[in-house]
């Protein structure tokens, strides 16, 4: 089976952009002996990758800025939803006139991961619905309709931040991969322009050298041996 390509470049946008102007200007300058080497649109198609990568790049740190703070946001109200469902089950917990039976039924001894927000919202729906089948058990366990109505809106502001969070982890991922995938496209492109152009000069060393250079060397170079002394 093959193996998928790294989303990766081996360079940043900017060196990337850098790159790709001295690449297409040279193309451009020679595109007599270079055009009939390149697949058709390749000069036009990295023209626009050019002047895309300019908003690429930063929407795709705005869109990374926007979901971490729409994780904030979730964590937040998830906290705060676990924070009421645990306090309503130590108020049922300490109801012993209701008997082991009736309070797993609210939920006591099963675990509420915070981190975890359906783990949150099963719980705090449990007890919504326990409340709402057996409210003589609510009002002899000492929980009010009050704290139910604050644990009902906790869950709902819980599910919209979990909404949004979702929303912005998708348009993250979306605006990333566009941003990657131009990357690539030029990248790519560079090294085409490159390689055509050693071979379309390959008598003339000065032009040669230039079609070269298009792709500075990614490897390091070698470190100073140490002292045997």
């Amino acid at each position: 089976m093959a193996t998928a390509k790294t989303t990766r470049t081996k360079r940043g946008p900017t060196e990337l952009t850098q790159m790709a102007l001295a690449a297409l200007e040279l193309a451009t300058e020679h595109r007599a002996r270079i055009d009939p080497r390149l697949p058709a649109g390749l000069r036009d198609g990295l023209s626009r990758d050019i002047a895309a990568i300019g908003t690429l790049v930063p929407e795709a740190l705005q869109t990374r800025a926007e979901r971490g703070a729409a994780t904030a946001e979730q964590n937040g109200a998830a906290a705060r939803a676990k924070e009421l469902v645990m306090a309503i089950r130590r108020t049922i917990s300490s109801a012993d006139e209701l008997g082991a039976s009736a309070q797993r039924a609210w939920g006591l001894g099963l675990e509420v991961r915070p981190t975890v927000v359906k783990s949150v919202l099963a719980a705090g729906d449990q007890i919504v619905a326990r409340a709402a089948a057996k409210p003589d058990e609510a009002r002899l366990a000492g929980v009010l309709e009050s704290d139910l109505d604050a644990l009902r809106a906790a869950l709902a502001t819980t599910r919209g931040a979990d909404t949004t969070q979702e929303s912005r982890k998708h348009g993250a991922k979306s605006a990333t991969a566009a941003r990657d995938a131009a990357m690539r496209r030029i990248e790519q492109s560079v090294r085409k322009i490159s390689a055509v152009g050693q071979l379309a000069f390959v008598g003339d060393g000065e032009l040669a050298k230039k079609f070269d250079a298009l792709v500075p060397s990614t490897r390091r170079k070698p470190g100073k041996k140490p002292d045997p002394s």
